[in-house]
This record gives structure tokens, C-alpha cells and sequence, in this order.
């Protein structure tokens, strides 16, 4: 079964030369490196953080541990002030840079949390115009980019933030590696569990950097994505696309999640759900994305997020499939 989000490590092993990151930078997972962020940031309780409609449980609880999240739209249509705004590229759909160019206008001189978890066409030293923001804090997750079982790295204004894993919570997921869960339910609820709450870094996702290529297997996720993502816009499952994930696409953005079926009816998505998964063994689901592209002014309408990320080697099957 392929995952709607990649769940096998790129694995392109480091050459002599290669630039590695130092395990130092590592967070236990995306979610961690977010909530340290907000606490760098200088955040607290009575610091309120705007973010966008739908957001997951995780980015919710993440920031509600430092500060308390409200929902960005209330804030637009209330002239609720906020201490910082965090700005997810859903899926990793790039945001218009007119649309960030206007929330730098609303919201300047405030804190920009930049969630980029999604995202395989991140740069470290960042691509959004810093006199915009106050500050502008990067996530970045190595497990929903490459796969990894956690892992997550937190930039400060292109600058990479450190993050010290407690060695005796490395004792206890080392304990968790080594149990065999086979026909069990518990390996997602435990895995779930290590990445969101235990401060520390597996041995896994340690051995993985010390042994792996970071940037050259980010490279090489991204333009398999891209070759994913383009074959699927040239068809006509992709007429319902607004101009401005179209442009997207053009500049070389790495989404692993595409929406399609914008529109149609809850039982057209179900069917095409089954038969993804009885037909290619592919994991889809009905969500809502966000088809403005803007946070401020949101558009969210029910969708079939399906996977275009690097284990998808068969973009074509799936295209001739869903045009039945």
C-alpha cells in the first residue's frame, strides 16, 4: 500500500564532500521544531497566533503548548490583533507571492511561522522577504518530506536552531525500535506518540543522516514530485486548478499531495477512493483544501488528496484510471 504521505526514506547514500547537518539541528519531529520555534520567538500563553482554517490536530496542539492559536480567518474579519501568524503551504502548494506580499502589509512587523512540513522545495536560507516580517521562522519535517519516522529541522531567519535531545528519552525509543509490533495496531499510535511527544531523536533517523545524502535525497524527492505533479496537470483532471497552482507548478514547487474531484459530489470521491486502492494499492482521502491559495480570504472545498510524492512511480496508471 502507498501512503497519501511517503512513508519509506529516501535513501541516497553521502559521498566525500557532501554537506551534512549536524545532529544538533535535528528536532524529534516537525510538530517539536514548532512549538520550540514559537518559545525562541519569545512567545507565550497571552501571545495569540493566527492560523489558518482546517489546520491539523497536531499544528493546533503544537502551538497551543507555547501559545494560544486562533483562527486566521476570525482574525481578518475582526481586526483581532495577534502576536505572530503561522502560514502553512498545504500539501507543500506554494503561497502566491502576491498573496504573501499582502499578509506582509497586514501583518507587519509581526512573527511569521512558516510551516513548510509539506514542502520539498524549501530552501535553508529561505525565499520570503524578511523586511516583511519581524522574524520568520521555518519548520521543516523529514518525515512527511523524505519519509523518515520523525525528524524535523527549525530555521531563524535561514539560520538553523539548535535542539538538545534528552539521552535518557533515547533509551526509551531505542527500546520502542527494537519490539516487534507485527499484526498490531499499536506501531501508529506509539510512533505518533514518539514524534509529537518525546524530546528526543531516534537511532533510526540518526543512523539515516549519518549514512545518507540529506539535501542530495530532498533534491532527488522534488523532482520526482515535479515529474509527478506535471504529467497530472497536463490532463484533464486538473481543468478545475486555478491559475495560481498552475504557476506553481511552472516555478518548480514540490507538492506531494494533489486535490482533484473539486466539487463533486461525496460519493464520486468515495468511489475513486476504492478504486485507488483496489486497483494500484494507493491510499487517498477526502479532504478540504484551501483552492484560493489565501489564508486571509480561504475557499475550502471538499477535494481527493492524492499522493504525487517520490513512491509514486505509476502517475500515469493513475491518470488513465480516474479518466474511466
Amino acid at each position: 500500500m502507498i501512503r497519501l504521505w511517503r512513508d519509506k526514506p529516501v535513501s541516497i547514500p553521502i559521498k566525500s564532500g557532501d554537506v551534512t547537518v549536524p545532529i544538533k539541528h535535528i528536532f524529534p519531529s516537525g510538530r517539536q521544531a514548532l512549538s520550540h520555534s514559537l518559545q525562541i520567538a519569545g512567545l507565550g500563553r497571552n501571545d495569540k497566533v493566527a492560523i489558518p482554517e482546517w489546520s491539523s490536530h497536531c499544528v493546533i496542539s503544537a502551538v497551543g503548548k507555547v501559545a494560544t492559536p486562533i483562527p486566521m480567518f476570525e482574525v481578518a474579519k475582526y481586526n483581532i490583533t495577534v502576536d505572530a501568524i503561522l502560514i502553512y503551504e498545504q500539501w507543500g502548494w506554494p503561497i502566491p507571492e502576491n498573496v504573501m506580499n499582502n499578509l506582509g502589509k497586514i501583518f507587519k512587523d509581526k512573527i511569521l511561522i512558516y510551516d513548510l512540513v509539506d514542502s520539498a522545495h524549501f530552501k535553508f536560507e529561505g525565499y520570503v522577504n524578511n523586511k516583511l516580517f519581524k522574524n520568520i521562522y521555518s519548520i521543516i519535517s523529514l518525515s512527511k518530506i523524505l519519509g523518515l519516522p520523525g525528524g524535523g529541522i527549525a530555521l531563524a531567519n535561514g539560520q538553523q536552531l539548535e535542539y538538545k535531545s534528552n539521552v535518557e528519552f533515547e533509551e526509551y525509543l531505542d527500546a520502542f525500535d527494537k519490539v516487534d509490533y507485527t499484526g498490531l495496531e499499536l506501531p501508529g499510535i506509539i510512533n505518533n506518540y514518539k514524534k509529537s511527544e518525546i524530546p528526543a531523536v531516534s537511532k533510526n533517523i540518526k543512523s539515516w543522516l549519518q549514512t545518507n545524502d540529506l539535501f542530495g535525497s530532498i533534491s532527488c524527492e522534488l523532482q520526482q514530485r515535479q515529474n509527478n505533479i506535471l504529467i497530472l496537470s497536463e490532463g484533464s483532471l486538473t481543468k478545475e486548478w486555478p491559475a495560481w497552482m498552475k504557476k506553481a507548478i511552472e516555478i518548480g514547487a514540490g507538492p506531494g499531495i494533489a486535490p482533484l474531484f473539486r466539487g463533486e459530489p461525496d460519493l464520486v470521491l468515495m468511489n475513486n477512493e476504492k478504486k485507488l486502492k483496489k486497483e494500484l494499492g494507493i491510499e487517498t482521502s477526502i479532504y478540504h483544501f484551501n483552492w484560493s491559495g489565501d489564508p486571509l480570504s480561504p475557499n475550502y472545498e471538499k477535494c481527493l488528496a492524492i499522493p504525487v510524492h517520490g513512491l509514486i512511480h505509476n502517475i500515469n496508471k493513475i491518470v488513465a484510471l480516474l479518466n474511466i
